[in-house]
């Protein structure tokens, strides 16, 4: 059972680097196991096409009923279940769930066919519609309603009050029992903001989410707290925090400093693999102030960049080889004297089209603890200096002051109260 409230990241879509072709996402009521089974032998079979993937869409419902959709998950595992009560009032959240977790889970899908449980497909016809329609993009194919009048009869199903609807007349719409979408429509993500945070740092967390984690309230901005493996007792407690907030992302790695990197090339696969239409990745560390309106701004001045990592750039940086130091890097580990040129890690903004690159680049680069890109893409070719496309976008705090001037869009090395304090003037 997909549920926004379980922390195991399972996706009914298989692994996005094979990109499907079409997603079919069938609105279900929670009861009617007998319409699921019925699609599941006939035109639901279309689904064991390779590019192919069918999902049932239900909301919340009673416990019994919950424990049979279990079982029959178990056993099929093609369903969905999103956080609203399901019930006939509710169709437009149940759309809004589809868009929702069509957008994180499944966001390489090409198109998208919505369908009620009593639609019939005609699978030959459809597939010689989607080889006809097989470069469009940014568009809804269905039946379109125009000049239609909301229903004023108090009696009937269909009833919308003036208060819900005041004009005598719709504006166009695709109607609901089936529509296609092409999958730039249903799933775009302007901004995904992770955060690299401590398994056992809630606090941190609660001051995000409470502060400039409020920039995720935007319907372009996906925000997410990355962690890794814990013990069981911060696992139980991450579990009920994930249960309230559906924002955590957990990697199969031990979380520790000299893991550091493999959080990070975590960030990378799950990024190219669940939410590979975000136009931008910001990485963060947990103790990073962001001055919102900034970044915003920064954002809408390089909407239009490719294959560029903005950050801090390190040039000309040495490794530590006192073994006191926490940053101590042997010479088996880097044998050379200066590392090459790379971004570092409290903050950093890569294009989307950066991550799967960087993540095929990672696997086969020699691990080293030590946060940062030494290797990244560009127009793509592979480059040893980041000079060429580094902008400094993070300011650092040193020695207790807080070096902040009216265009910083982050800083790094703050405390909890420090960070509530300076959201204040955006957030009030």
């Amino acid at each position: 059972m997909v549920n926004y409230s379980q922390i195991s990241l399972y996706t009914i879509c298989p692994d996005q680097a094979a990109r499907t072709r079409l997603l079919v996402v069938v609105a279900s009521t929670p009861a009617n196991v007998s319409r699921r089974n019925a699609i599941r032998p006939t035109w639901g079979t279309v689904a064991l096409r390779t590019d192919v993937v069918l999902v049932f869409l239900v909301g919340r419902t009673t416990e019994r009923v919950q424990a049979r959709l279990m079982r029959e998950h178990a056993e099929h595992g093609d369903i969905v279940q999103g956080n609203f009560v399901d019930s006939y009032r509710n169709l437009t959240l149940k759309t809004t769930c589809m868009l929702e977790w069509v957008s994180r889970f499944c966001s390489r899908a090409s198109l998208v066919l919505k369908v009620d449980e009593d639609v019939f497909l005609h699978i030959p016809n459809l597939l010689s519609f989607l080889e006809e329609h097989k470069r469009a993009n940014r568009t809804i194919f269905g039946r379109l309603t125009h000049n239609w009048q909301p229903f004023r009869d108090q009696k009937s199903k269909y009833y919308v009050s003036r208060s819900e609807f005041p004009d005598s007349v719709y504006p166009d719409y695709v109607t609901g029992p089936a529509y296609l979408l092409t999958g730039d429509l249903a799933a775009r993500t302007r901004l995904l903001v992770v955060v690299a945070s401590t398994p056992a740092n809630v606090s941190r967390r609660n001051v995000i989410r409470a502060t400039w984690g409020t920039v995720a309230l935007r319907t372009d901005v996906v925000l997410v707290f990355l962690v890794g493996r814990t013990t069981e007792r911060v696992q139980a407690r991450l579990m009920r925090e994930h249960a309230e907030h559906g924002d955590i992302v957990q990697g199969n790695f031990v979380d520790s400093y000299r893991n550091l990197t493999l959080k990070t090339t975590c960030m990378l696969e799950w990024v190219s693999r669940f939410c590979s239409r975000a136009s931008l990745v910001l990485k963060v560390d947990e103790d990073v102030f962001l001055h919102i309106p900034n970044l915003l701004s920064f954002l809408e001045e390089h909407k239009r960049a490719n294959r560029t990592i903005f950050g801090k750039l390190a040039h000309n940086w040495r490794p530590f080889r006192d073994q006191k130091s926490k940053y101590y890097v042997s010479r088996s580990e880097f044998p050379g004297s200066v590392y090459p040129d790379f971004m570092t890690g409290p903050a950093y903004l890569l294009t989307g089209d950066l991550a799967p690159l960087l993540y095929r680049e990672v696997l086969v680069t020699r691990f080293l603890f030590i946060e940062g890109r030494t290797d990244y893409w560009r127009g793509g070719q592979k480059s040893r200096s980041a000079s060429r496309v580094g902008k400094t976008i993070s300011q650092h705090s040193q020695g207790g002051q807080v070096f902040c001037s009216a265009s910083y869009i982050c800083s790094h090395c703050y405390t909890c109260g420090t960070v509530r304090v300076l959201s204040h003037d955006f957030i009030g």
